[in-house]
């Protein structure tokens, strides 16, 4: 979704059509789960963040500024609400993710196989770095809007990218990924 798209979506929810917010969602989703997740470390909490994220959205939408980076006035919305989740939380126990088999059962194995190594792999990562990874590469915002989404210099936020790059390069090394 470019900057026009968002805009005029974001110019629906403010006439309260919900077609607007269904847009978004749909464009966004899987980022901000991901951000949610690199928060929260757990998938339950994360789609709650996420609800979150998309219910803020709607009553927000009046504070979005044209212009400014929609991207980074989301994330910082899903950040922001992954936090919020995480503060009133009690410790709970993870409950496994469902996993449906689609196709063929050893291309399912191999993608399940994939998506645990890498789970691992980030999960090896320190939360802040996870968080800067996620944003970066899974939120596609570049490390500047990063920066200024966890309210952290550029040089911390940059230095925490390459040190989990590089965890990660080690961690997944000689493993081949199909996902």
């Amino acid at each position: 979704m470019d900057n026009e798209q968002f805009d005029a979506a974001i110019s629906r929810i403010l006439q309260r059509d919900p077609g607007g917010l269904r847009e978004i969602y749909e464009a966004y989703n899987p980022a901000v789960y991901a951000v949610a997740l690199s928060v929260t470390g757990k998938h339950e909490d994360a789609q709650d963040a996420a609800s979150e994220t998309f219910f803020r959205v709607w009553q927000r939408a009046g504070s979005y500024r044209p212009g400014r980076g929609h991207r980074a006035w989301l994330m910082t919305i899903a950040h922001h609400a992954a936090v919020d989740q995480m503060r009133k939380q009690v410790v709970q126990s993870v409950d496994e993710e469902a996993l449906a088999a689609v196709g063929d059962e050893r291309d399912w194995e191999a993608s399940v196989g994939d998506r645990l190594a890498l789970e691992q792999a980030l999960g090896s990562l320190k939360p802040e770095e996870r968080q800067v990874v996620t944003l970066h590469l899974i939120a596609d915002l570049p490390l500047r809007e990063v920066s200024r989404v966890l309210g952290q210099p550029m040089g911390t936020v940059a230095w925490r990218y390459r040190t989990a790059l590089g965890k990660l390069r080690h961690s997944l090394a000689g493993k081949e990924m199909n996902l």
